[in-house]
């Protein structure tokens, strides 16, 4: 009988099973059938992934019986492949304070030991205890140069992945936070070879860039790497060098962007602004009667569009003056305001896929339009976006004057200062606008720390100068939980929350109470990556 599992004990565990089942009367057929499907528990000899040549293997094993065995098994299981490589985080104070030295000989099948500080599991620190103790006595049974210590748990990724090569394997053990040892590894073997590459084609990449400070709110940290291209031309050349195991985000104007405090684990790529006089600013007119089709780069500010197809005698795009995001940051949410919409406007779209580099036209009846969202994954890059317009002459209204009030409207009810606009995206039909819902409640003015509800706009929250990500979160989940109670109305953010945990995403991100079926837009989805 063939279980699909490695090692020793859990060949004994089998052995063990089968005997226990046909004693209670399972037959040794029906008891062999079910190991034989049995895929094992979590954190035991569990393959996380690979890249660059490297495989990550994570364990619970903590003490040193269970480590020997767990890197036994490694070592034949991947007999043919490169070196064996052991990352351990130690457990309670106490316990290390007795036995450190008796993890001096169980690491003996490692080519490679790395051991970081102790886990604490509720334990009292004690003078002294530190995981260097056991690196020490590990050094004492093994090669030296090959045992290196990691004093903080947050640069363990970092500190191992200047050590991998590709052929090893890595085996991460421990029962503390060393489980999401294998995830932060390979993103960070991802951002080093992107980091690498874009130094090799001259484009700007910055480790631990800055990019709270790049949104409108001004808050919040930095991201593993930051790459600048200076062209799109420099995007379209980037497309394709993005990791899939690499979290990535394209930030355009960051006028809808919240950064988390902490940061984000990830590469966020700045696009390039072609508003200036910069090549690529142009906009192409492709004309039939009064009727024409502008293509403009998707990094494109949407004010700076309406202004030029105004003053290029072109209406229809005049709505976009109110709203200060990118040309292809309005496709991917959707943007609108004063009766229309990205939705209304766009004929189609270029699309890169950074992580494939397949690139294609994408009409907008495959983009999943809906309201204020659509069917684009991060991965997706707009490069270039096609409009519909008019001419002036058969708009039938005077679309100077049109930018002219609607630039007025905005700065008679919208505050200026940090902040990214409309938080919550209106509710359904005949449940009102999200900022009269939450005005209803008399949360204008609400405050937590450094952020707070809007005296001029309830749908507004503002950051303090040195504010806190946090604190702008705090404000969103309180107006949240108001409304919901006091309506039964739960609202979805129009912000992207970077940086945060899938849990805080998926707290805004629902889409409950909302006429947009989960289905539609996987459906959406399917219809958009049949062209890439």
């Amino acid at each position: 009988m063939k279980i699909p599992l490695f090692g020793e004990h859990n060949a004994l565990n089998a052995a063990g099973a089968i005997a226990l089942a046909t004693t209670l009367g399972v037959s040794f057929s029906d008891a062999a059938a079910s190991l034989q499907s049995f895929g094992g528990v979590d954190r035991r000899f569990m393959e996380c992934g690979s890249t660059m040549g490297v495989t990550f293997i994570d364990d619970y094993a903590h003490v040193p019986t269970e480590i020997h065995a767990v890197l036994k098994a490694a070592a034949q299981r991947y007999a043919n492949r490169g070196r064996l490589v052991a990352v351990f985080q130690p457990n309670r104070y106490h316990r290390i304070a007795v036995m450190a030295n008796e993890f001096g000989a169980c690491f003996s099948a490692a080519d490679l030991v790395v051991i970081t500080d102790i886990y604490a599991s509720g334990t009292t620190p004690i003078p002294g205890v530190t995981g260097e103790l056991v690196a020490d006595a590990v050094r004492a049974r093994h090669e030296p140069d090959a045992v290196l210590y990691v004093a903080e748990r947050r640069e363990l990724s970092r500190a191992v992945a200047r050590h991998l090569r590709s052929g090893d394997v890595v085996v991460s053990m421990g029962c503390g936070d060393v489980e999401t040892f294998p995830h932060e590894a390979i993103i960070e073997l991802g951002v080093n070879a992107l980091k690498k590459w874009c130094d090799e084609h001259s484009i700007k990449a910055e480790a631990d860039g800055e990019v709270g400070k790049l949104t409108t709110y001004r808050v919040g940290g930095k991201a593993r790497l930051v790459v600048t291209p200076r062209t799109m031309d420099e995007v379209r050349e980037f497309a394709g060098q993005v990791p899939s195991t690499v979290p990535f985000y394209a930030l355009g104007n960051g006028s809808n962007t919240l950064v988390g405090d902490n940061g984000f684990d990830g590469v966020v790529l700045c696009v390039p602004d072609t508003s200036g006089a910069l090549a690529g600013d142009a906009i192409e007119y492709r004309v039939d009667g009064d009727s024409c089709v502008a293509t403009v780069d998707g990094a494109m500010k949407l004010p700076v569009f309406a202004r030029r197809t105004v003053a290029d005698g072109w209406c229809g795009a005049e709505w976009m003056v109110g709203v200060p995001g990118t040309m292809g940051g309005a496709v991917r949410m959707n943007a609108g305001g004063h009766g229309s919409d990205m939705a209304s406007s766009v004929i189609e779209v270029e699309i890169l896929d950074v992580t494939s580099g397949k690139g294609a036209w994408v009409p907008a009846s495959d983009l999943g339009f809906g309201f204020r969202h659509s069917a684009l994954d991060d991965v997706h890059v707009v490069s270039r976006v096609r409009v519909s317009l008019q001419s002036a002459s058969s708009a039938g209204h005077d679309c100077d004057g049109a930018l002219s009030e609607i630039v007025a409207w905005r700065r008679e009810h919208q505050p200026g200062g940090q902040n990214a606009g409309s938080v919550f995206v209106n509710p359904a039909d005949g449940d009102g606008s999200a900022g009269a819902l939450i005005d209803s409640l008399g949360l204008r003015g609400w405050r937590y720390g450094t952020a707070h509800v809007s005296e001029r706009h309830a749908n507004f929250v503002q950051a303090d100068q040195a504010g806190s990500a946090n604190d702008v979160l705090a404000v969103m989940r309180h107006v949240q939980r108001q409304v919901s109670v006091s309506t039964g109305i739960l609202l979805r953010s129009e912000i992207r929350l970077l940086g945060f945990g899938a849990d805080v995403v998926a707290e805004f991100s629902s889409r409950r109470s909302y006429s947009v079926d989960d289905e539609d837009v996987d459906e959406a989805r399917a219809r958009l990556l049949q062209h890439l």
